[in-house]
């Protein structure tokens, strides 16, 4: 995992996991991205999350926001208050997970492919798609972090890697 993204921490209890990141995040989807990569891929499930940020920054409301939006989850906000450590002043959000919506929420926005997933590629003005794009069957050969690679199974062995927007052009038959 890319040591920029946000990404989830264990705390004394099972239960209590801490979102480490969020304020280096680009938006709340990113955010969202590394938060189910390390839920689901990397280590247990647990029944809260929190976050903080400082009140310098809004992304704290951000995700509060996009939780609720989602229907992920309740999330409490506390503060702000003071870090004596730092100076800075900060406030602490409690999310707790929604362990069904979430996990609706991965399997389609974050994870929509898994290994082994027969797919059809769209190619509108997408040229560097190229000779995969006639090939009939296609599937997903391997899951890498928001990368999907997609290979051919007839007689030449093609290979395309695919991110971000350009999920958009793979589809699961």
């Amino acid at each position: 995992m890319d040591e920029d993204q946000v990404s989830l921490h264990s705390t004394e209890c099972c239960g209590i996991r801490e979102a480490d990141g969020i304020q280096g995040a680009r938006s709340v989807e990113e955010m969202m991205l590394g938060i189910c990569q390390s839920y689901y891929e990397e280590s247990e499930d647990s029944a809260f999350i929190f976050f903080s940020c400082t009140t310098k920054y809004q992304k704290g409301e951000m995700l509060q926001r996009f939780i609720k939006k989602n229907n992920l989850g309740e999330v409490v906000k506390m503060g702000p208050s003071n870090n004596p450590n730092s100076g800075n002043n900060l406030k602490m959000f409690m999310w707790q997970v929604d362990q069904r919506e979430l996990k609706k929420y991965y399997k389609t926005v974050v994870r929509p492919f898994q290994k082994g997933d027969r797919v059809e590629l769209t190619v509108e003005g997408k040229d560097y798609c190229g000779e995969l794009a006639k090939c009939k069957r296609l599937i997903v050969a391997e899951v890498d972090g928001g990368e999907v690679h997609i290979e051919s199974t007839g007689h030449e062995t093609l290979t395309l890697f695919l991110s971000g927007e350009d999920l958009k052009l793979i589809k699961k038959v």
